[in-house]
């Protein structure tokens, strides 16, 4: 016959608790090993004479869970070899939240042993008995020891179950103060030996969590829902139920006045913003105008939701979906060694996905409503990826020189409609000049544009200084304060 270890679910730790086919298969266990003695059952054996071994001495002598359960499976397996048959007790389900148990599953499947499981009535099943007012279907549950897969929402209760050690009540702490404020009360449940009611179990601070004075596997920890006015920090959700709560008809006026088209400014303002706090590199002012662009993708996308147009999932599944379909040097077979080679696979898929046959239909696809100076920029990036485009920069050159001749006979013979043409043609021509240099024109003029504040402003100071107004002062004596501010 094959070696067979039984593993039974000692459920909470009490005897009313027990099932019949645990309670037979205890009596009747002629090797039965408890991972724990510190368990309500323990007693319930001592009180029937049923003998058992405790891995409770493996405990103090392990550097760490992993070791541990290495040397709980060695031992069991070892032991069921020699003796042919073994009952291994843990506390709860049997399955559940058990890594001992996970482990020596693993372990029986490159082994000839049979397994049998008894489960018994899990931490879980005894904890929502005793939570006030909490249904089990809105809780969510996680071990301690899985604390590296917990996502928190704190609208919904969590339930963390075998907080058995400071160090993952510490960890636990960290995440959960990322969500909750510190001073959160949350529920320590401390299941031992007999039934009892949450009264009896203390109610601490988060921020007290890791500072208990004892733990083990039978210390649960409840923490309730919180409303959104309490937290103090959001999470995306939060700013899409905050946006919800605004658009409803008893919420805010100006919100629910808003339509796609009101809005178009404030994206747009609130993107050049964002790149004003970029350049500045003040983190928290990049955090704000950030959460600024962010609010407007939501406002959208609830008004889409309001006239069931789209949703905010469409849109993040629109986004996620273009990044993956994009991306196929990632998530598919291709090959990209270089930020070039991602680009140029980036243009094909692109012209796949919105059928563009050809390279005029490209070019067309640009926006039209884009800055002027971004747009050009791109319908020329477009057009050289056709291959027309200036061998050299020396080329573009040129035609910067020949565009700015044409402008300057326009000026001369005083046609308004034909110096507008050929300021264009000459900008056109600067931008090719750019894109050659790999310099972003937007960003340049950007920046120039700033520079001559800063000079403008030294100038104003300057004659401010001397009791003067700039419109009282001739170019010449204004010229003297540029230069210094130049030199500057």
């Amino acid at each position: 016959m094959k070696p067979k270890i039984t593993i039974v679910g000692l459920g909470p730790g009490y005897e009313e608790y027990l099932t019949v086919g645990c309670v037979k298969v205890l009596e009747n266990a002629e090797n039965l090993i408890l991972r724990t003695e510190v368990h309500g059952i323990a007693a319930w054996l001592k009180k029937k004479n049923i003998s058992y071994r405790s891995m409770d001495d493996w405990y103090q002598q392990a550097n760490d869970f992993d070791e541990l359960n290495q040397k709980i499976c060695t031992f069991l397996i070892s032991t069921v070899k020699e003796k042919g048959e073994i009952c291994y007790a843990v506390p709860g389900h049997g399955l559940m939240g058990d890594e001992s148990v996970r482990v020596l599953i693993e372990w029986i499947k490159k082994e000839d042993i049979e397994l049998v499981v008894l489960p018994g009535i899990s931490q879980i099943d005894h904890v929502v008995t005793i939570l006030p007012d909490v249904e089990l279907s809105n809780v969510r549950i996680l071990y301690a020891i899985d604390r590296d897969k917990l996502i928190v929402d704190p609208r919904t209760p969590l339930l963390i179950l075998e907080v058995d050690q400071q160090v993952k009540a510490a960890e636990l702490k960290i995440q959960l103060l990322r969500h909750y404020p510190p001073d959160f009360t949350v529920d320590v449940i401390l299941l031992k030996t007999e039934l009892k009611t949450l009264s009896d179990d203390m109610r601490i601070p988060l921020y007290q969590l890791d500072q208990l004075s004892h733990y083990d596997h039978t210390i649960c920890v409840y923490v309730p829902p919180v409303s959104m006015i309490e937290l103090d920090r959001y999470d995306f959700q939060h700013l899409v139920e905050i946006m919800r709560i605004l658009r409803n008809p008893k919420g805010c006026p100006w919100d629910r006045e808003q339509t796609h088209k009101s809005l178009k400014q404030y994206l747009i303002e609130e993107a050049y913003e964002t790149l004003e706090a970029i350049d500045e590199e003040d983190d928290d002012k990049i955090i704000g105008e950030l959460g600024d662009v962010l609010l407007q993708v939501v406002f959208h996308a609830c008004i889409g939701e309001e006239t069931s147009d789209f949703t905010m999932e469409d849109v993040t599944t629109a986004i996620c979906r273009k990044m993956i379909e994009r991306h196929t040097h990632i998530f598919g077979n291709a090959k990209a060694d270089s930020a070039d080679d991602v680009m140029i696979n980036w243009e094909a898929i692109k012209k796949k996905e919105k059928g563009l046959e050809n390279h005029t239909q490209v070019l067309k696809d640009i926006p039209s409503n884009l800055p002027a100076l971004m747009r050009s920029f791109k319908v020329g990036h477009k057009a050289a990826l056709a291959g027309f485009v200036w061998e050299n920069i020396e080329g573009a050159n040129q035609k910067v020189e020949e565009e700015l001749k044409e402008f300057i006979e326009a000026q001369a013979s005083g046609n308004q409609e034909h110096q507008v043409e050929e300021l264009g043609d000459l900008l056109f021509a600067v931008v090719n000049v750019a894109r050659f240099c790999k310099v972003n024109p937007e960003m340049a003029l950007i920046a120039s544009t700033e520079k001559f504040i800063t000079r403008f402003t030294y100038m104003e100071e300057q004659a401010t200084k001397q009791g003067k107004k700039l419109e009282d002062m001739t170019l010449p004596e204004m010229d003297v304060f540029w230069k210094e501010a130049k030199k500057r």
